[in-house]
């Protein structure tokens, strides 16, 4: 393979280990300007009973939110409609996370009836007056939410749970342990990277392979053209003989 063939072929390897790349760095350091950042929770979750046992998804949401121990890039309190709403008017709260009074229903109706089953959604709004990074945001969320939720609800479950933004225009972030996904996500940009070299070496003695065949390739296409009309002439004995 020629010098410039080589380098093109390295180039298109390359390119999405480094978009990837570009991405992932950038989620990790969207964050760092948000430092104590206010946002505020409201709680309209009415807990319900499955199996025998109270499930006040709600609750433990808000508590993972406005309680926890972890590093948060948002300093979060728990609001009333009212409040929220005054301070996001005023940009005193740079965001607020609705939880709907179906929330806990909702994300356990996957257990149920497959005919009842509903998608349980938390809605965000951030302030018109506050600028805010609502990527960080979504994935702070989402953290929480699979904190608090999995102690309560299975893998399946989380899957059905999402974040609606009023700015965004898509549904955002799939409620499965992100934070997790992302750190997988950056050992796979490390393996791929030493495994596209690897690749582009394979890649290289395949096209040599894949020229070395050719000459098979067409006299195994001249053999199946051979056996294509003794198939034909086969048939055609058959026929005359019945």
């Amino acid at each position: 393979m020629n010098r410039s063939r080589w380098t093109t072929w390295l180039a298109l390897l390359l390119v999405p280990l480094l978009v990837a790349g570009s991405f992932l760095w950038g989620t990790a350091h969207a964050d760092t300007g948000l430092r104590g950042v206010q946002a505020a929770v409201v709680n309209n979750d009415e807990m319900v009973e499955v199996n025998g046992q109270m499930m006040p998804l709600g609750r433990q949401f808000v508590a993972e939110l406005v309680d926890s121990d972890r590093e948060q890039n948002f300093h979060w309190v728990l609001a009333t409609e009212e409040k929220a709403a005054e301070g996001l008017k005023t940009g005193r709260y740079a965001a607020v996370v609705r939880i709907p009074k179906e929330f806990s229903a909702a994300a356990t109706s996957f257990g149920g009836d497959p005919a009842d089953a509903r998608q349980a959604t938390i809605h965000v709004e951030t302030s018109p007056v506050a600028a805010l990074d609502e990527t960080a945001l979504g994935q702070t969320i989402a953290d929480a939410a699979a904190n608090a939720l999995n102690r309560f609800l299975t893998g399946e479950y989380l899957k059905n749970i999402y974040i609606g933004f009023n700015q965004m225009s898509a549904q955002m972030l799939e409620m499965v342990d992100g934070t997790a996904q992302l750190a997988d996500g950056a050992g796979l940009l490390a393996d791929g990277a030493r495994q596209s070299a690897d690749g582009a070496q394979e890649l290289s003695n395949g096209l040599g392979m894949a020229s070395a065949g050719s000459p098979l390739l067409r006299a195994g296409a001249a053999e199946s053209a051979s056996g294509a009309r003794a198939l034909a002439d086969g048939l055609g004995q058959a026929s005359a003989g019945s």
